[in-house]
């Protein structure tokens, strides 16, 4: 992202050490039939620079359609595991968009990290 200030408010998580998201899941209520897609990133911030910081999608993208307002459906991004590494300094990402740009929904969420460290 070219804000450096933008992605460290959105960031979840403050990487001390290096690891791997193992799991990443949750439940979403989503306007009834609309498509939303829940994705895991990592950055790496420089310290006292506005320079964009560049992120990188961890594991597969986590896609539900939903249900209604008042149905709760599960979800769970795939390929999570020791290929979804990060580095100590990284900042972990979560993000939430609608699979129809053009459209509008209403979609809430809350979801878990699953992180293991290295050491």
């Amino acid at each position: 992202t070219n804000d450096a200030q933008d992605a460290v408010a959105q960031a979840q998580l403050y990487c001390i050490r290096s690891g791997y998201v193992n799991a990443f899941g949750g439940v979403i209520a989503c306007t009834s039939g609309k498509t939303i897609n829940l994705k895991v990133y990592k950055g790496t911030p420089a310290d006292a620079s506005a320079a964009a910081i560049d992120l990188t999608q961890l594991g597969s993208t986590a896609t539900e359609t939903g249900g209604g307002n008042t149905n709760v459906d599960l979800f769970a991004a795939g390929s999570m595991g020791s290929s979804a590494a990060f580095s100590a300094g990284d900042v972990i990402i979560v993000t939430i968009s609608s699979g129809d740009a053009s459209s509008t929904t209403t979609a809430r969420f809350n979801g878990t990290l699953e992180i293991v460290y290295n050491d």
